[in-house]
């Protein structure tokens, strides 16, 4: 997301997101196109491709489970997360997806691991996104979200939040436009959790059938909430075509955008077509 205000921003010809995993955050959109910097995803990465469209998509060759883990940081603070999860099958006991929000181990199968996960998929049709506390072979329920929301294919963002009390709210947007609550538990976020990371169970029908996008870990943000941006309002007011030479600037081209309106707009979704 890039954010502007009424003073000018400088954004960079193919500079598309920014990936960090420092000072207790992560965050990754597959814009760089790999699993192996920025941050570093380790696991089954043989079994997943980021493909055209910019999202980690599972490819496996056959019917099976893949995992992906990659490190982060926790504290008893508030803390969110936030992803894109698209599944495009109804989803159910043999096809289903995990989202570990925070781990103690990079294998899921460990009959010591603590963690804290989302599922996607259960058996009949009622299939709801429910919260999760593993702690060795113990699974306890947090919360669950609407039942039967998940019955049918989908594609959405999450939204979880833990506070400093120990409440633990989820939120959904469909359509890219607001989050609603879909349900509150309490557990204290209690352990040495060094992890994030996802599991997909699947048949030979949906083994290329999962993607996901987004991921963030880190103190809350902004919510995006569209705004009525009218022409004019957001002027380019500088063209740099080919710095030679830089000259005290950035060794790039890239254009300059002035935000003319009062207040804070939000570039989400925006397009640059040349």
């Amino acid at each position: 997301m890039i954010v502007i205000n009424s003073l000018k921003v400088i954004i960079l010809i193919g500079f598309l997101a920014c990936i960090s995993n420092t000072f207790g955050q992560l965050a990754d959109d597959f814009s760089d196109g790999d699993l192996t910097q920025n941050p570093v995803w380790t696991g089954d990465t043989h079994l997943f491709i980021v493909n055209s469209d910019k999202m980690l998509q599972l490819s496996a060759p056959t019917a099976g489970a893949a995992q992906l883990a990659t490190a982060a940081t926790f504290t008893d603070s508030v803390i969110e997360w936030r992803f894109r999860i698209k599944m495009s099958f109804a989803p159910s006991a043999n096809n289903y997806a995990r989202l570990y929000l925070a781990a103690s181990d990079t294998n899921w199968a460990s009959s010591e691991l603590q963690a804290f996960y989302l599922q996607f998929g259960e058996s009949l049709s009622n299939d709801a996104i429910e919260l999760f506390y593993q702690n060795g072979s113990t699974t306890t329920s947090i919360l669950r979200g609407h039942d039967g929301f998940i019955a049918s294919a989908f594609d959405m963002q999450i939204k979880v939040v833990k506070k400093s009390n120990h409440n633990w709210s989820l939120y959904t947007d469909t359509q890219n436009q607001a989050f609603d609550l879909q349900a509150t538990g309490n557990c204290p976020l209690a352990g040495d959790f060094q992890f994030l990371g996802l599991y997909c169970l699947y048949t030979a029908g949906n083994r290329e059938r999962f993607f996901f996008d987004d991921f963030y870990s880190g103190p809350p943000r902004p919510d995006y909430n569209p705004q009525k941006i009218a022409r004019n309002d957001i002027i380019i007011s500088e063209i740099m075509a080919d710095p030679t030479p830089t000259v005290q600037l950035p060794s790039a081209e890239y254009i300059e955008l002035y935000n003319r309106l009062p207040a804070t707009v939000i570039l989400r979704g925006w397009k640059l077509k040349i």
